[in-house]
């Protein structure tokens, strides 16, 4: 439509002369080359400029999914700290119940202690020293069958926290995972033009020696892309005793795409499931340690009482 009018306009316009030489061109052909000179600098201009705001896009684009990256650690290492805390918690509340139930018996056997006079040594006594040893002895078995049966509370309830972090665990990570499919990473949108990269030499030498290529991929991608399918986790090594050796995995995770979040969530889940483990086996440990030492004391306190009591039969 335009070249028409400016080709009907010349042809109107005749031999006379351009009135206005600074805005109107002698012909027809030098306008119509001057027009397309400035329509190819219009888009040279509007190219660029598209090709800039592509490149800052797909910048913004990588920035994003490095910032999105750092959001499953933090989201899994707040669900740990929770599960650690019950975890602490649980079995300080056990320890305390056990301690205000047979904290009675250990009284008794101070009472026992006092009891023990020399007197019961003699003869006419020898059935209020037996009655005193029986109660001793019923109060030993008490005691030792508690202890035991502590532990096992102690163990068990250990156990039942940490298949509920297991659980936990798997059901926040898959919710990450899944919920990352959504994000637009730098590689959905067009990479545009990119100048090539200029190296210094001596890291054009590094690449050489390391079998690279000397022009490096301006397009790579931050990570591989895809769909995936993320393996589980050991979901039967929170036990007291010998682990499996081919431990049973939770489900596996299928995510339509794979960004740099879905990575970082999967190490988060692997590094809070191995510290969680650890403090697992130290609780399961200490539970052990205190039984043993438990048990030592009495012992020692029981052989003390039978020397008492030999002691005392010898003086008559």
């Amino acid at each position: 439509m335009f070249s028409t009018l400016v080709q009907l306009y010349y042809k109107q316009k005749g031999s006379r002369h351009v009135t206005r030489p600074q805005a109107i061109h002698d012909s027809f052909e030098t306008s119509a080359d001057v027009i397309v000179s400035k329509l190819q600098s219009y888009y040279n201009q509007a190219d660029e400029y598209h090709n800039q705001c592509l490149q800052e896009f797909r910048e913004q684009l990588e920035q994003l999914e490095m910032l999105v990256a750092e959001v499953p650690p933090l989201v899994i290492d707040d669900v740990l700290k929770a599960h650690l805390k019950r975890l602490q918690e649980r079995l300080s509340e056990q320890a305390r119940q056990f301690y205000n139930k047979y904290g009675q018996l250990e009284k008794q056997r101070s009472q026992h202690k006092g009891l023990l006079k020399p007197s019961l040594g003699h003869p006419q006594n020898i059935s209020t020293l037996k009655a005193l040893c029986d109660r001793e002895e019923d109060r030993r078995q008490e005691y030792e069958k508690g202890v035991h049966g502590n532990v096992e509370e102690l163990n068990r309830v250990a156990v039942l926290l940490g298949e509920e972090w297991i659980q936990a665990l798997a059901c926040v990570t898959e919710e990450l995972l899944k919920s990352m499919d959504a994000q637009i990473v730098v590689d959905d949108v067009e990479v545009g033009r990119v100048d090539p990269q200029k190296l210094q030499t001596s890291a054009l030498l590094r690449r050489k020696r390391a079998g690279l290529s000397l022009t490096p991929d301006e397009g790579a991608p931050l990570i591989q892309r895809g769909s995936r399918v993320w393996q589980g986790f050991a979901r039967d090594t929170l036990v007291v005793g010998e682990r499996p050796s081919r431990p049973l995995l939770t489900s596996a995770i299928t995510t339509r795409s794979t960004t740099l979040a879905h990575q970082s969530g999967i190490d988060a889940r692997d590094s809070a499931f191995n510290k969680y483990l650890n403090e697992f086996d130290m609780q399961i440990a200490d539970i052990d340690r205190k039984k043993q030492e438990q048990i030592s004391a009495d012992k020692r306190w029981s052989e003390s009482w039978q020397e008492s009591v030999d002691r005392v039969k010898k003086l008559y």
